[in-house]
C-alpha cells in the first residue's frame, strides 16, 4: 500500500520532525524530534483534494497488515478540542478510502489504528510516585471522545503521550 502511495505522492515522504510540527504555536514547535521518514497524510490530502481539503490526520504508515493513522497534538489533553480530533479521524479515514479506492488499494484488508500523540502530563511539582500513579491511571483510556469510533471506523484507537511514539517508531519508518 505505501509503495503505491509513494508512486503517486513522492513529496509526502517527510521527516517526523516536519510532520509533527505545530505551526499554530509561535515559535513553531515539533512534538517529536526525529529524522525518520514517514508519509505526511496532510501533504497527500493537499494534492488529492486541491480545491477544498477535508480535515486529516498527520501521518500514515503501515506495518505488515496494520494501517496506522496518526495525529500529533502539541498540547496537553485538557487543551485539545475533542471535535477537532474527531473530525480529523472521520474525514481523514473517509478521504483515505477515496484516495485508495482510485489506486485499487483495499483498506479493509488492513487492521486500522487511529493514534493521537500529545504532550506528556508530567507534573513538575509531583513526586515520582504521583507521576507513576497518574500515568498508570490514564494508560488504557481512549480520550477526546474517540471511543465512539472504536470498532466502527477503526479497529483500535490509542491516545498516548508523545514519549510513547518511540516504542512503535522503529517498526514503522519507511
Amino acid at each position: 500500500m505505501i509503495s503505491k502511495l509513494l508512486n503517486y505522492y513522492p513529496e509526502a515522504v517527510q521527516k517526523l520532525s516536519s510532520i509533527s510540527l505545530d505551526t499554530d504555536k509561535t515559535p513553531y514547535e515539533s512534538l517529536c524530534i526525529d529524522e525518520s521518514k514517514f508519509l505526511s497524510f496532510d501533504t497527500i490530502i493537499k494534492k488529492a483534494f486541491s480545491q477544498k481539503q477535508p480535515a486529516s490526520f498527520d501521518l500514515l504508515t503501515t506495518y505488515k497488515k496494520k494501517l496506522f493513522c496518526v495525529e500529533f497534538k502539541n498540547s496537553r489533553p485538557r487543551d485539545i478540542k475533542n471535535r477537532g480530533v474527531q473530525n480529523k479521524a472521520i474525514e481523514g479515514i473517509a478521504s483515505l478510502y477515496s484516495i485508495t479506492e482510485s489506486l485499487d488499494i483495499k483498506l479493509n484488508e488492513y487492521e486500522r489504528y487511529y493514534i493521537v500523540f500529545y504532550k506528556p502530563l508530567i507534573i513538575k511539582q509531583a513526586t515520582k510516585s504521583q507521576n507513576f500513579l497518574h500515568n498508570r491511571a490514564t494508560k488504557k483510556v481512549i480520550e477526546f471522545g474517540l471511543e465512539k469510533y472504536h470498532k466502527t471506523f477503526y479497529d483500535h484507537i490509542l491516545t498516548k503521550e508523545c514519549k510513547d511514539y518511540k516504542h512503535i517508531k522503529s517498526k514503522l519508518s519507511i
